[in-house]
């Protein structure tokens, strides 16, 4: 169960189920996990300006994860999505392949893991500007590492690790991201999760609410969440995590937004 409850807390807090800290599951078996997210915000910043849209967001992302061989691991996606701007329908489809370098759990000095994820959106998610999508098709290359201060490999008190991605859109200007995480650990039943995550995307205009969005491709947009979560393990079963993030700084995109995930996590063998 030590295992169950390492990937949920790994679990980075974007909405979305993707797996990306420098840990791998075991061998053969399955990670499922159920995440439900709400967003919410009453304005956009554009360009310096400021332009009232009251948005209830509701998330739904569905995953699968494995390691089918160590040290690959491999998920899927599901992600739907219902905003005021569009009925529930599919946000993205996502594929990751990543591979652990170093692994700080096995004596080295810290895990090391790159991978790469490749996703679909259809054009109603991309022209929704609650999601920062690029393009219908969207690919990106990422790098995490972290350390974990133990007792033993069966008792942990600590770990922090930090993410960054490098994606396009296969339109107009990439864009990276980046998360940095710090864990506590208490009985190893509890957990205290404190982060900081962000968006940059290099595009050169401002949003123009007076025309129909069709992406941040070409955006010059960037945003910074902080937030922080509690993980409750059970035992035999799996993790429960119910996380909470506020927006902090934003230029072309939702302002303020004020960010709630919950999130389940199921593992079996094969």
């Amino acid at each position: 169960m030590r295992r169950a409850a390492l990937l949920l807390s790994l679990l980075p807090f974007v909405l979305s189920a993707t797996e990306l800290a420098p840990w791998l599951g075991n061998d053969k078996e399955i990670e499922l996990r159920v995440a439900t997210g709400y967003q919410t915000y009453s304005r956009l910043e554009v360009g310096g300006s400021k332009v009232s849209v009251n948005s209830d967001d509701f998330f739904l992302n569905l995953s699968g994860a494995i390691s089918p061989s160590y040290p690959w691991s491999a998920e899927l996606e599901l992600n739907l999505i219902k905003t005021p701007r569009n009925d529930y329908g599919v946000e993205a489809l996502k594929a990751t392949g990543r591979y652990l370098w170093m692994n700080d759990l096995t004596g080295a000095p810290v895990s090391l893991a790159t991978g790469m994820t490749i996703g679909y959106s259809p054009d109603d998610a991309v022209n929704d500007f609650s999601i920062p999508h690029h393009g219908n098709c969207e690919l990106e290359a990422h790098i995490a590492i972290g350390k974990e201060h133990a007792h033993s490999r069966k008792d942990w008190e600590q770990r922090y690790w930090a993410l960054l991605g490098v994606g396009y859109g296969f339109s107009d200007s990439p864009w990276i991201h980046y998360h940095a995480q710090f864990e506590q650990n208490i009985r190893q039943q509890h957990q205290v999760h404190l982060f900081l995550a962000g968006r940059y995307g290099f595009g050169s205009k401002d949003i123009d609410p007076t025309k129909p969005f069709k992406g941040y491709a070409n955006i010059d947009h960037h945003h910074v969440d902080t937030g922080f979560a509690y993980q409750y393990t059970i035992d035999y079963i799996g993790a429960l995590k119910g996380s909470f993030a506020y927006r902090i700084h934003t230029h072309n995109g939702p302002e303020e937004a004020a960010i709630f995930l919950l999130t389940f996590l199921f593992p079996f063998g094969l």
